[in-house]
C-alpha cells in the first residue's frame, strides 16, 4: 500500500465530484480525498502497490484538471 499526495486545481465540491467516478472505479485506489480548505487543494490517495503519482496525475488530467507534485 502507498500514499500519493498532490497539489490540484480541484477548488470546489463540483470539481471533486467530476473526478470521483474515475477514482472510485480504479481497482488500485483504496481511498482518496481532497482538502478544499487547503490553499493547494491537496489530494491524498491511498492505493495498492503499482499505483503511482503519474497514474493519479493522468486520471485528474483525463477529467480536465491539473494535479502536480506538492512543493514542500
Amino acid at each position: 500500500m502507498g500514499i500519493v499526495i498532490l497539489s490540484t486545481n480541484l477548488h470546489s465540491a463540483s470539481r471533486v465530484e467530476r473526478i470521483s467516478s474515475s477514482f472510485n472505479a480504479h481497482q488500485k485506489v483504496i481511498h482518496w480525498s481532497v482538502d478544499l480548505e487547503d490553499r493547494d487543494n491537496v489530494m491524498r490517495i491511498v492505493a495498492q502497490e503499482g499505483f503511482a503519482e503519474q497514474d493519479a496525475i493522468a486520471l485528474i488530467g483525463a477529467n480536465g484538471f491539473i494535479g502536480k507534485d506538492l512543493d514542500c
